[in-house]
């Protein structure tokens, strides 16, 4: 872990929270035109927030997880091997 947590927070709330929370994911884009999963919600999230990580000296994003439940999860994941 390379970030603090309050800027992780804080990206999350920008990056995330505002554009996906208690909102009707088939109306928003991309899920207007593909599937509204957990994998595809993953995907994008990771999408969001690679480029504020690549901006960073922290680190490099490589794993989202989405949650369903507390035993159900969908992840994207990049890696370079490097």
């Amino acid at each position: 872990m390379g970030v603090n947590f309050r800027t992780l927070k804080e990206l999350l709330q920008k990056q995330v929270r505002t554009r996906f929370d208690h909102r009707h994911l088939n109306d928003l884009p991309p899920f207007d035109t593909i599937p509204a999963t957990a994998e595809n919600l993953a995907k994008e999230v990771f999408g969001l927030l690679k480029a504020s990580f690549d901006a960073s000296p922290a680190g490099r994003l490589v794993r989202v997880e989405v949650w369903e439940g507390p035993v159900s999860c969908a992840a994207y994941e990049e890696r370079t091997d490097a």
